[in-house]
C-alpha cells in the first residue's frame, strides 16, 4: 500500500485550521491540538517518522490522523464526544425496554428477550449514547431493586 507522504493545504484549508487551533488553545485541548500540530507538520513536508518523534506519536498514528484529514477535512481529527449518562427520561425509558428484556417471551408484542448487550445497542441507536452492557445491568438492577420496574 502506497501511502501518501503529506497533507497539502489550500490557503483556505490552512486558515480554517489555524483558526481551530486558535480556539483550541483558549479551551486548552492539548490532545486536539497535537492532530492539528501533526497537519501542519505535514503540510510544512516533514516525514511522518520526523513528526511521530516530535509529538511522541506513534507513526501509525500520525499515518491515522493524516488519513482521516484527507477523508473528511477539519471533521475527521476532532474526535467524537459521546455523553455518559442518561437524563431521566431517557433512564424511564430505557426501563420500558428492559421490561421487554425482563417479559421476554411471555410479551405479546415481542418474542424474544432482550439481552443487555442488545439493549446497550438500542440506546446508541435511539441517543447516540455509547454504554456498555454490564451499565445497563446495573441500570436495570438499581431500577428492579427501588421497584420501579413492575
Amino acid at each position: 500500500m502506497t501511502r501518501r507522504r503529506f497533507v497539502i493545504l489550500s490557503k483556505e484549508e490552512l486558515s480554517q485550521l489555524q483558526e481551530w487551533m486558535r480556539e483550541l488553545s483558549l479551551k486548552k485541548k492539548f490532545h486536539q491540538r497535537l492532530r492539528g500540530n501533526a497537519i501542519f507538520m505535514s503540510n510544512q513536508c516533514k516525514p511522518v517518522p520526523q513528526i511521530a518523534l516530535e509529538l511522541n506519536r506513534s507513526t501509525r498514528t500520525i499515518y491515522n490522523w493524516l488519513r482521516l484529514y484527507r477523508r473528511k477535512g477539519l471533521a475527521g481529527i476532532i474526535p467524537r464526544v459521546y455523553p455518559r449518562k442518561l437524563s431521566r427520561e431517557q433512564i424511564q425509558e430505557l426501563l420500558k425496554v428492559s421490561r421487554w428484556y425482563l417479559v421476554g417471551a411471555h410479551s405479546k408484542e415481542f418474542h424474544k428477550r432482550w439481552t443487555f448487550r442488545e439493549m446497550a445497542e438500542w440506546v446508541y441507536k435511539t441517543w447516540n449514547i455509547k454504554l456498555s452492557p454490564n451499565r445497563i445491568r446495573q441500570i436495570v438492577r438499581e431500577a428492579l431493586s427501588r421497584g420501579e420496574i413492575p
